[in-house]
């Protein structure tokens, strides 16, 4: 969204705030503050409203000879055009999607954890979210990686630790 020429920030700010639905009230009509959203991303209302037109209109599998099923992959082809253009990818194959981050991490580990001969380290920090700490976390439990390791930051400068590391 583009600040209007007579507009005030806080107007842009409440305009874009009214483009999500819960963003002031949850389901259980609550006010909200947001310190960390662990459950998922707030959504846009029309992007809500578009994925349920597209899970209602194409809920066909890909990858089959049925119309229903080209149309569930043109409709993934377009969102995967739009991240791309978004961006600026060189091809919207270049884009995967998924139902959520943690899924797509877990997705990826599992998949990087067929070539690895359990004596690997996996290095991340101690700030990563779940979606980023559990699925190196599950390998290292299965026998399929060493050790995780976590890398401090310093907490005079906020900045990655590097002798730590």
């Amino acid at each position: 969204m583009i600040l209007q020429s007579s507009e005030t920030v806080p107007a842009l700010l409440s305009r874009i705030r009214r483009e999500f639905p819960r963003a002031d009230i949850d389901a259980n009509g609550r006010h909200r503050i947001f310190f960390e959203n662990a459950a998922g991303s707030l959504v846009l209302q029309r992007a809500a409203d578009a994925e349920s037109k597209a899970r209602i209109d194409c809920s066909a599998n890909v990858d089959a000879p049925s119309w229903e099923s080209k149309r569930n992959e043109q409709v993934i082809l377009g969102g995967r055009q739009a991240v791309s253009d978004l961006l600026n990818a060189p091809d919207p194959n270049c884009i995967a999607s998924g139902e959520s981050a943690t899924s797509m991490l877990f997705h990826l580990s599992y998949a990087i954890a067929k070539e690895l001969s359990g004596k690997e380290n996996v290095v991340t920090t101690d700030y990563e979210h779940y979606a980023n700490l559990n699925p190196w976390l599950e390998l290292e439990q299965r026998g399929l990686i060493k050790k995780v390791r976590c890398a401090r930051f310093n907490p005079k400068t906020a900045q990655l630790d590097l002798s730590h590391l």
